[in-house]
């Protein structure tokens, strides 16, 4: 079973009632820690809409569930009886909703396939809105209708590039291009059938906002209620998200400490701007340049990166202590060393271990939860207390730290 973030967990029992969940749409998804549910509910649909809407969700009907997106940009798919969804072009906006929230779900779990699939499904959904709306008539089965002989040229070559052009690597880059092409499709149709299609737009567009920082997350997500959020941030180098617009971000959230783990050389080769103070240079490197992943195996690794925490994991604490906003700590892509060294602190706190496991699966399909496992039983073995000793730190310090992260 899928674990789920507890804002969303408390969200389900608190606002939807008696239900049982259901598999995921996506099997490649099963395991993986998500932000997204599949549930099935005995109330009244009305009234469980009304109770999700008065918490600050968004529900709209689509054929045989209600779809729910919270604040945070999850999103629970409850079927309901008595939802029997709409006809006509408002059920493939539906449609297109649905695959287009799923995309974006499974890029947040790493799974490329699964994105790419539902990024394709989107299309396909919105080719047979478009047709609909332009008075085609139904098509049987999954034929894709010939809409592209009806819409303009610009359209219709945009259209074009977004079929041929769905890329693993861009997949952020594809749902942005699909969310433009819909918008400017509906401008093109202009008449009361676009209005629906508007307004998902406008629901979807802030979900693309929020995941434009692939692997930088609140450790709260998932530590959640055992941690403080706002307090400690893990991801990629910073300078992989400078292309989208990451520095103004922290400036607005006010983040200005790094624990950076990246080795010397990874740092010469992408240095931090001039202007960027309050970071703590902690390498973790193990004496290869690229980070963990040729240093005789990753399990091996693991442990080794253990071994040597003592600095980084001081250099985290004494961050975290000063009490001067949230703190992020990275090292290349946010995975390998970064994990290890936020899976100590989290058995420092007493996190439980699914919730430590769950952050962990939170960076996608390249993490495997053995490793950590190895990793933790090397610190357990060597004696946590006996770690957190190494650093240094005077006691006031570590009990600063320790009331900062605790709720």
């Amino acid at each position: 079973m899928t674990l789920l973030p507890h804002g969303l967990d408390m969200l389900i029992g608190d606002r939807v009632g008696p239900h049982e969940r259901l598999p995921l749409r996506d099997e490649g998804l099963h395991g993986k820690p998500l932000g997204w549910a599949r549930i099935r509910a005995t109330g009244d649909a009305l009234d469980i809409s009304a109770r999700l809407t008065e918490a600050g969700c968004r529900c709209t009907v689509h054929p045989g569930f209600l779809l729910v997106r919270t604040h945070a940009g999850e999103r629970i798919e409850i079927e309901v009886p008595g939802i029997d969804g709409n006809d006509g072009p408002t059920a493939f906006v539906a449609a297109f909703a649905e695959a287009f929230d799923r995309a974006v779900h499974a890029r947040r779990a790493g799974h490329s396939i699964a994105c790419w699939q539902g990024t394709n499904d989107a299309i396909a959904a919105l080719m047979r809105y478009l047709w609909a709306a332009t008075g085609g008539a139904p098509m049987p089965g999954e034929t894709f209708p010939p809409i592209r002989a009806r819409l303009p040229r610009p359209l219709r070559e945009t259209l074009a590039g977004l079929r041929a052009g769905l890329n693993l690597r861009d997949s952020l880059g594809d749902l942005r291009r699909l969310l433009v092409f819909a918008r400017e499709a509906a401008d093109w149709l202009g008449t009361p059938a676009a209005t629906a299609l508007s307004v998902e737009i406008e629901r979807l567009a802030p979900a693309l906002e929020a995941d434009r920082f692939w692997n930088l997350r609140d450790v709260a997500t998932w530590w959640a209620p055992h941690v403080r959020p706002g307090v400690l941030l893990r991801g990629r180098s910073p300078m992989a998200y400078s292309d989208e617009g990451f520095w103004g971000w922290a400036e607005t959230n006010a983040l200005s400490r790094f624990v950076d783990l990246r080795g010397p050389t990874e740092r010469a080769a992408v240095p931090y701007p001039d202007d960027v103070a309050g970071c703590a240079a902690c390498p973790l490197d193990l004496a290869n340049p690229q980070g963990v992943a040729e240093s005789g195996g990753l399990d091996a690794a693991y442990v080794h990166i253990v071994s040597r925490s003592a600095p980084a994991l001081g250099a985290l604490l004494e961050a975290i202590a000063a009490d001067e906003g949230p703190v992020l700590i990275h090292c290349h892509a946010g995975v390998d060393r970064t994990g290890v060294l936020v899976a100590l602190l989290g058995t420092w706190l007493g996190v439980p271990r699914a919730r430590i496991e769950a952050d962990y699966l939170a960076s996608g399909q390249l993490v495997d939860v053995r490793r950590l496992a190895g990793a933790l039983a090397a610190a357990e073995t060597y004696g946590l207390a006996r770690l957190v000793a190494d650093t240094a730190l005077p006691e006031t310090t570590l009990t600063r730290a320790r009331a900062r992260l605790l709720p």
